[in-house]
């Protein structure tokens, strides 16, 4: 008996590490990151120095072909280039193609609203340039977990929440622009 007891708790002893090394295995690993940050080349933002800067309009190029709140992006874009030091153009003369020192230009190129119901993110991937004369001066490509703000309507009207994600987004784009230098003008 004693023989046997040994046998099974060795035995018991062998399959709990073997057991845990499978269940990792098994589980399913994020395909998508939630937070990450890339730089793409570019180069001449420091020499350029531009500071009248039209916003473009934004585009979408997610593979599901969904959609996602462009103009909002675009908008809170437009309001944030300030805080930047940045002269941003109205929309209304960017869409003339009136003149500029730079555009910015941003895809959205994923959208996932899976979770906004259920805690009320949105996970999105964008790629951001600003461009001038056909020239990349600065260029980053970014996937975040978004958050809806917590006011009550935006709980409720998903159309809220999105809009409320897609400023979200423009801020964590306009964080990574580097100021403008007043002072190199």
């Amino acid at each position: 008996m004693q023989s046997c007891l040994t046998k099974i708790r060795a035995s018991f002893l062998l399959l709990v590490p073997l057991t845990l090394a499978l269940g990792a295995c098994v589980t399913p690993q994020s395909e998508t990151p939630t937070e990450s940050t890339g730089f793409l080349p570019a180069s001449g933002l420091d020499a350029v120095q531009p500071v009248d800067i039209a916003v473009a309009p934004v585009t979408v190029a997610l593979l599901d072909g969904g959609t996602a709140p462009t103009d909002a992006v675009r908008e809170a874009l437009y309001g944030g280039l300030i805080h930047r030091l940045y002269s941003p153009l109205p929309l209304a003369w960017v869409d003339a193609d009136g003149e500029r020192d730079a555009t910015l230009v941003v895809r959205i190129l994923q959208w996932d609203r899976s979770k906004l119901n259920y805690d009320g993110t949105i996970l999105a991937r964008a790629e951001a340039r600003l461009v001038a004369g056909g020239e990349s001066l600065w260029a980053v490509e970014l996937t975040r977990r978004l958050n809806r703000s917590t006011s009550g309507q935006d709980r409720d009207e998903p159309g809220l929440a999105e809009a409320s994600c897609a400023r979200h987004l423009a801020a964590e784009v306009l964080a990574l622009l580097p100021e403008h230098d007043a002072r190199r003008r």
